[in-house]
């Protein structure tokens, strides 16, 4: 195995960075939630966390067997993320608008991604200084 295919090509790595895509992509999801919190009729959406990471550790490892039968499904490729993971939240109306963004909710959605994207960074820098200090030699 070459060091690039060994630093590059690292599972760990390439979860965590699928990891805090599901984190950026599930942020815009709630943002725009909050962006429509007054819109009448508005139905609140969501990313399922744990089915798109679960999704991320497939691809990573090869596990994941899909096949393409029309040319506008979305592609298994590294650079592509499986935005088919925003659902709507069926949880009944919450207000006589037919609205059903509950803002508190939703903030409260907005900090586990944020502590979950910082997680995932936390990690990262842990792994690629274990791999510096792996490769720096002591004198």
């Amino acid at each position: 195995m070459g060091f690039d295919k060994f630093l590059f090509g690292d599972p760990t790595l390439s979860f965590l960075k699928r990891s805090m895509d599901v984190q950026q992509f599930r942020t815009e999801v709630i943002a725009g939630n909050l962006a429509n919190v007054d819109t009448p009729g508005y139905k609140s959406m969501d990313v399922d966390f744990a089915r798109a990471l679960e999704d991320a550790r497939g691809m990573v490892s090869g596990e994941l067997n899909l096949e393409r039968t029309n040319v506008r499904h979305i592609g298994t490729s590294d650079s592509e993320f499986p935005t088919e993971v925003k659902e709507e939240v069926d949880k009944g109306s919450i207000r006589v608008d037919g609205n059903t963004v509950n803002q508190d909710e939703e903030l409260q959605k907005l900090a586990d991604s944020q502590m979950y994207y910082t997680a995932s960074i936390t990690a990262i820098t842990k792994k690629l200084k274990a791999i510096s200090e792996a490769i720096t030699p002591k004198i």
